[in-house]
């Protein structure tokens, strides 16, 4: 039984899943067999891996042709067996096996030319055995603290045990994950703030299906961006009649679906939802059982002395309500999933609104629904109109067609770097997902399948003290507990902190270098390589980094990265990666490593942001093309150059992850005699397959046998899920408190320890933060002034030189600048005499950083807008086929960035244009 998509309509644009497809066997472990075909043509087989090109973890089915013994990659497609994108991938997906077979990938490892500088590509091919010891002479002398582990997928998705264990075991407090500033911590920390994820775009994924409205506010990333599971399920709402509703400075893909766009001003988009906010809290366009029961809404609050508002706590901090049958304040359990039952045990009706005039031991107190109902009463629509260039009787229609929507869903939003108040737009966004309670509903925001048995298991083991952080934490609990480690100059015997928390501690609040949660981000880095840091007395220096699967030269400025790889204080630049970055140009030694293609995975994992619970891996579609390595089997070797010896590696992965190091070491050491290669990933995964298999209560040879077959292994399907576990209905959500939080403790946490009371990026309530493109000027734009955007193309993954692959390269050029031009509306450029194709110079009017871009004329951009697809602009002349095509982001784009997380404000600027 295999999936079934609807024809093509003029509302869809991708072909989508029909729900009604899904048998009622679909769960049960014989429906794997249901879905076919099994078999390939006779001179073909299948091989299932996952897509290697965004965060989406899509399955893969690979057919595989054999001629005179030798195999070769003849298509990717979607696996049709799995729930998360069906038989779909997407035009970066599908071209993945160019990866393999592309003539620019690095083949053997690279050591640089003695006596060229870093950035010019001078390289000679090497052995493994003098890359290595290249790296051992190189690092002597170096100190852990010394060392900065820069990852892409190694930190942000696939090999996060790895990573993390392997700067355990070595002492490296330093760790950067890409692109946390462009993405994850900066957007998403305003979301996990409210439902206490970690990576949203990861762990939940929006209903399309089911839901009936659609509101995108910057949202476009993860439709037009494409990640294939939400632009399947997003054409399948669409062909089920669900209503679009996009605001957007230009027509970008999804709005080019909608029912209605409006080209809302840059940078206020929280405005807007401000304004929404206020609406449906005046009309009690809200869920009030969900918001009584679930939510932190009916918690009291007081000002405190800074004239601010803060909980009423008990001594042992739980919050009070106000009991509707008593009358009285009564204390919760401080954390639960609901606000049901008193600290004693008895049942509780709390009050969402405090009776006019409540005070409690002589305070006036309110509600935290009352106290954000009064912080929002002057964000009126027709003060959001003035701002936005949305007339207020549209935002109230909007607002008002939302409430009446069954189902509604705001999107939560990808790729967040945008301006300084972003955090606050993403809060107030799943504030209003939240009033409707649309969070683990049909139709809502719905938790991804395995990140809820993440969550479910650590709540299991939350009181026992032996349980593995790495295998045990989930969501922000995660990041709270490897930020403190991070942070603490105790946790390793050499008492060095990271160099994020000794730069964030050493700068004065106000600069505006600074953050106060710069988690995994590259905020201090350039202070500890120039020198500008100390500890214990003495200057903390990064003198090494090691780059894995990221290109950060297209990501922050790039002036940043030019100076900080070229200063005398960098001792050492090791990457390692399958395609010549960018950021590869500044290395000192290139370890080349295995395509996704090519390897066997270390591990199983879940389906990603499916909401079913399953499990995939990779299978080795081809036998390798060159002696390259993969990450894990790198990770040791570098272990033992670092710290002498590799039992720091297998110590810390049983540890932090539970991995069984005497069974992981046994094994390795077998498969070394046994001249396997890469034999400690492959004991790697051997050992998880045990545990996977025995968790699941079968054998790891039939869990194997399912996996090799059919590409995933189902465990439980979404509606079992959240009948079950449903967050935070039946199971509370991993925030501090367990419920949905409209008051922010996490904000309220850092405003505290920072002694910022009135900084408006740390309120602790949705409040306004106005986004400064053109700070201390008023007066009207000239003709060649612009506000500036960007955003994801279809094709190309961002920081990827993924651009390089012939066929995405045609698809490119095929679009001409659409795709790699400058979007510059028809009446701006008429008044610059521009033309489509004329080359202009774009500068960034604050920075004067300045870059070359082809003029793409369009109607579907505002006036005052300009507006550039990131991921093109490659400077690397080892990339054939993509170098130079299109304009390169970073070159605009300035190292401003916001207070709490360190995010960027990539948008925070105008731009002039003019002749090349």
């Amino acid at each position: 039984m295999a999936w079934q998509f609807p024809k093509m309509t003029r509302r869809t644009f991708l072909k989508s899943t029909s729900v009604s497809a899904v048998g009622a066997t679909l769960y049960h472990p014989d429906w794997i067999k249901l879905a076919g075909p099994t078999h390939p043509d006779a001179a073909d087989h299948f091989a299932h891996s996952i897509c290697n090109y965004c965060s989406s973890f899509c399955s893969l089915r690979i057919t595989v042709a054999e001629k005179k013994g030798k195999q070769r990659i003849m298509k990717l497609g979607g696996n049709p067996n799995s729930t998360l994108n069906g038989d779909k991938i997407c035009a970066r997906g599908q071209s993945g096996l160019r990866q393999v077979y592309s003539a620019n990938r690095i083949k053997t490892p690279l050591i640089r030319v003695a006596g060229s500088k870093r950035g010019e590509m001078k390289f000679r091919a090497a052995t493994w055995e003098e890359a290595w010891d290249y790296i051992a002479q190189k690092s002597k002398g170096i100190k852990p603290w010394e060392w900065t582990i820069y990852g892409g997928w190694s930190t942000c998705s696939f090999y996060i045990p790895n990573t993390f264990c392997f700067t355990a075991a070595n002492q490296i407090p330093n760790l950067i994950t890409s692109p946390t500033q462009n993405c994850v911590f900066n957007g998403h920390f305003g979301t996990n703030s409210m439902t206490g994820n970690y990576v949203v775009h990861g762990e939940n994924i929006e209903d399309y299906e089911n839901s009936d409205y659609i509101l995108s506010i910057i949202g476009n990333g993860s439709i037009g961006g494409v990640s294939t599971c939400r632009a399947v399920r997003f054409a399948a709402g669409i062909e089920k009649g669900a209503k679009v509703v996009v605001l957007d400075p230009r027509a970008s893909e999804t709005a080019a679906k909608a029912d209605e766009w409006y080209a809302i001003k840059p940078g206020t988009d929280l405005d807007f939802t401000l304004a929404m906010l206020r609406e449906m809290m005046n009309n009690g366009w809200y869920d009030e059982e969900f918001l009584i029961s679930h939510s932190n809404m009916p918690f009291l609050v007081r000002k405190n002395a800074h004239n601010v508002w803060e909980l009423y706590l008990s001594a042992q901090k739980e919050p009070a309500v106000i009991d509707a049958k008593s009358g009285q304040v009564v204390f919760l359990p401080a954390f639960s999933n609901h606000n049901l039952q008193g600290s004693n045990g008895n049942s509780v009706t709390p009050l969402l609104r405090a009776p006019q005039g409540f005070t409690h031991n002589g305070e006036a107190m309110l509600t935290v629904f009352d106290a954000q109902h009064q912080e929002i009463q002057s964000y009126t629509p027709e003060w959001a109109a003035a701002n936005t260039g949305i007339n207020a009787a549209d935002i109230r229609k909007i607002v008002r067609d939302f409430h009446q929507a069954k189902s509604p869903i705001l999107i939560p939003g990808w790729s967040g770097a945008r301006y300084g108040n972003i955090q606050m737009l993403r809060r107030v966004q799943a504030m209003i997902q939240g009033l409707k309670g649309g969070f683990d509903v049909p139709g809502g925001w719905i938790f991804g399948g395995d990140y809820r048995e993440q969550v479910r298991h650590m709540w299991e083991v939350k009181n026992d003290p032996k349980a593995p952080p790495m295998a045990s934490l989930a969501g922000m609990p995660f990041v709270y507990w490897s930020a403190k480690a991070a942070a603490d100059p105790n946790t390793y015997p050499h008492g060095y902190p990271a160099w994020a928390a000794v730069h964030r501690d050493q700068t004065p609040k106000d600069s505006p270098d600074w953050a106060a949660f710069p988690f995994t981000t590259e905020v201090g880095l350039d202070s500890a390589v120039k020198g500008k840091l100390t500890w214990k007395g003495a200057p903390y220096l990064c003198k090494a980094i090691l780059f894995n699967g990221t290109n950060p030269l297209r990501d922050a400025p790039e002036s940043f990265w030019e100076e900080v790889l070229n200063h005398p204080n960098m001792d050492l630049v090791v990457v390692m990666d399958v395609m010549p970055s960018d950021t590869l140009a500044y290395a000192d030694v290139v370890l080349p490593e295995l395509t996704y293609l090519e390897r066997d995975e270390p591990a199983i994992y879940g389906n990603g942001t499916n909401p079913d619970n399953m499990l995939i891996t990779r299978y080795q579609a081809v036998p390798p093309l060159y002696d390259n390595v993969i990450l894990p089997d790198a990770l040791l070797k570098l272990t033992e150059i670092i710290s002498g010896s590799s039992e720091p590696y297998y110590r810390a992965l049983e540890q932090l992850a539970g991995v069984p190091a005497a069974r992981l070491k046994a094994l390795t050491a077998e498969n070394r005699a046994k001249g396997i290669k890469n034999p400690f990933n492959m004991a790697s995964r051997q050992v998880d397959f045990e545990m996977k298999a025995k968790g699941l209560g079968i054998t790891p040879q039939k869990l194997d046998a399912v996996l090799r077959e059919k590409g995933v292994y189902p465990v439980a399907k979404a509606e079992e899920l959240i009948a079950n576990y449903g967050m935070p209905r039946k199971m509370a959500l991993p925030t501090p408190s367990g419920r949905a939080e409209f008051y922010s403790n996490l904000y309220g946490q850092l405003r505290e320890q920072f002694g910022l009371w009135d900084n408006p990026y740390f309120s602790v309530l949705a409040t306004h933060i106005p986004a400064d493109c053109r700070p201390g000027s008023k007066a009207p734009m000239a003709d060649d002034e612009f506000y500036f955007t960007f955003g994801m193309v279809p094709v190309v993954s961002h920081c990827s030189p993924n651009n390089d692959f012939q066929p995405l390269v045609s698809i490119s050029k095929f679009r001409g600048d659409i795709y790699t031009g400058l979007w510059v509306h028809s009446q701006r450029a008429g008044k610059l005499g521009l033309k489509e194709g004329d080359k202009v110079w774009v500068t960034n009017q604050l920075t004067q950083q300045k870059a070359e871009a082809s003029v793409h004329v369009t109607r579907l951009v505002r006036e005052d807008t300009v507006f550039l697809y990131s991921g093109y602009g490659d400077q690397n002349p080892a990339l054939t086929h993509g170098y130079r095509m299109g304009t390169a982001l970073n070159k605009i784009t300035p190292d401003f960035i916001e207070p709490v997380s360190g995010g960027f404000r990539s948008q925070e600027f105008t731009v002039r244009l003019e002749r090349a």
